[in-house]
């Protein structure tokens, strides 16, 4: 039987889309884990990805992944070459990593090497950084979140190529 689907998102590469029971289904290139299949160079129609969470959101960035549990946990996986998985160091990972500072995120957007979350601690932001695109007043990449000061509470977050909006 087939279940409806509730989110979708679209990378360089890749597609994503989260049915209704909170699976994620993924397809396209995966050089780099994107998909977050270790084992598939590339997938030809959705398949099923086990993250091990159940997924609320889904976002994809240039090579790489963003994706919240129905509890709020962040996750990343895929390309980390700008240091928008959130993980400190600069390594690519094709299977889920929570972003281990963040929890009660309720909105996530993912750009070209940056990623922006809201959740009940407000803003936060990471990875490419040479526009100022992480929102934090400096163009100084950040490979772990960092607060983006001027906004507590908002109603959502977008990302573009080179900047965000909130």
């Amino acid at each position: 039987t087939q279940v409806p689907m509730a989110k979708v998102a679209a990378g360089d590469t890749h597609s994503l889309t989260v049915d209704k029971l909170g699976r994620l289904w993924a397809w396209g290139s995966n050089n780099f884990g994107q998909l977050g299949d270790a084992k598939a160079a590339y997938l030809t129609a959705p398949t099923r990805i086990k993250t091990g969470f159940p997924v609320q959101q889904v976002d994809a960035g240039m090579f790489y992944t963003v994706a919240t549990s129905t509890q709020g946990d962040v996750f990343t996986w895929g390309w980390n070459g700008m240091g928008q998985l959130g993980h400190a160091e600069l390594k690519s990972t094709a299977t889920p990593q929570r972003v281990r500072q963040l929890s009660n995120v309720t909105h996530i957007t993912a750009g070209v090497g940056h990623v922006l979350v809201l959740g009940s601690t407000g803003l936060h932001a990471w990875g490419d950084n040479r526009f100022g695109q992480i929102g934090n007043g400096s163009t100084t990449p950040a490979a772990t979140p960092v607060q983006v000061p001027w906004l507590s509470a908002g109603k959502g977050v977008a990302a573009g190529d080179q900047y965000a909006l909130a």
